[in-house]
């Protein structure tokens, strides 16, 4: 005989069907609801990450920037200023001289000069492009010789004995370099003043760039809501330091349905010119 539990073959009925479904729907949907809100932080966590490295890059790159202001240049470091944006005028946009302790005085193609110290010769690499501007008037010894070569090149360096060999200079022409010129490495076309713009893009944008001699522009950072520049005055009314306060924001505003917070950072630095 088989027992009747086990002869009744009735499964479950439609209203115990429709309540378990109801509560594994309801599960379902505050499982989905925590993953989705844990995704989204973690995506506004990482997105603010983000923006504070891009921060602190920029500020990195704008501190460089503004101490090699003025650099050997006659007249204001810095121009074209406003709230959100200033020029930069420079002979070395790369960081990248040297200061000349013993001149070649001799008259071949072929040059060798000892400079101050042995990080200045590392600065630079064998076919690097140079220029030698004697300070503080910007001037460049053997501009007075007919078809001279103003744009040298660099042969050799050696680290060890401090020295640059550059190339390029007009056989059998007298250039007169003393002590004090200084090597400063030039990019192929540019002027004998470099001008580097910094330029804050608002929405839909929001970005931080850097223009050197008005070529393509060099995104510094993202997501930025606000960026304020201002500025320290000398008594002859030129730039002597820049005060920079910068936004960054990660996650959408007014967002109550995702209820995930909107994060923002200002950073603020203060950077002194030091070539006026």
């Amino acid at each position: 005989m088989i027992p009747k539990c086990l002869r009744d073959q009735r499964g479950f009925g439609l209203p115990e069907v429709l309540i378990a479904s109801a509560l594994m729907l309801v599960v379902m949907g505050a499982v989905m609801s925590l993953y989705l809100g844990t995704q989204r932080s973690a995506r506004v966590e990482t997105d603010f990450a983000d923006v504070q490295d891009n921060l602190r890059l920029a500020f990195d790159q704008l501190t460089k920037d503004v101490r090699m202001a003025g650099f050997l240049v006659i007249g204001a470091p810095i121009v074209d200023r406003s709230a959100t944006a200033f020029t930069i005028r420079t002979t070395s946009p790369a960081r990248r001289y040297a200061r000349i302790t013993a001149p070649d005085i001799g008259t071949g193609s072929n040059k060798t000069f000892e400079v101050y110290s042995s990080a200045m010769v590392e600065r630079f690499r064998v076919g690097d492009q140079v220029r030698i501007i004697r300070p503080p008037n910007q001037e460049q010894p053997g501009a007075e010789i007919s078809g001279s070569s103003l744009i040298f090149e660099v042969s050799a360096t050696n680290p060890g004995a401090r020295t640059l060999s550059l190339s390029n200079f007009s056989d059998g022409a007298d250039y007169a370099f003393s002590r004090g010129d200084m090597i400063v490495r030039v990019t192929a076309g540019s002027p004998l003043v470099s001008e580097i713009r910094y330029q804050f893009r608002p929405a839909p944008h929001n970005t931080l760039e850097r223009v050197v001699n008005g070529g393509t522009p060099q995104i510094l950072a993202r997501n930025l809501s606000n960026l304020e520049f201002d500025y320290d005055f000398n008594d002859e009314d030129l730039v002597e330091a820049v005060r920079i306060a910068i936004t960054g924001s990660a996650g959408v505003e007014n967002d109550p349905q995702n209820k995930i917070a909107h994060r923002t950072r200002t950073v603020r630095t203060h950077i002194t010119v030091r070539n006026i």
